[in-house]
């Protein structure tokens, strides 16, 4: 299948291949790939400080009895 794909983006003018970071595992990149292959690495930072609302979470589930 992903050399069929890398085929048919080759055709249509692609000179690189991206796949995210969660479908990675899935496409074992050929020995000889048509096109280079790059993984979109993600991440999460939040913007604005956390911490305070992170307390105010941690201590209201830590008063909780399940």
């Amino acid at each position: 299948r992903l050399r069929a794909a890398m085929r048919r983006l080759e055709e249509r003018g692609a000179s690189v291949v991206l796949i995210t970071e969660k479908d990675e595992h899935r496409w074992p990149v050929p020995d000889d790939p048509r096109l280079p292959v790059r993984v979109l690495r993600t991440g999460l930072a939040p913007l604005d400080p956390v911490e305070g609302h992170l307390a105010r979470l941690r201590a209201a589930a830590a008063g909780r009895v399940s």
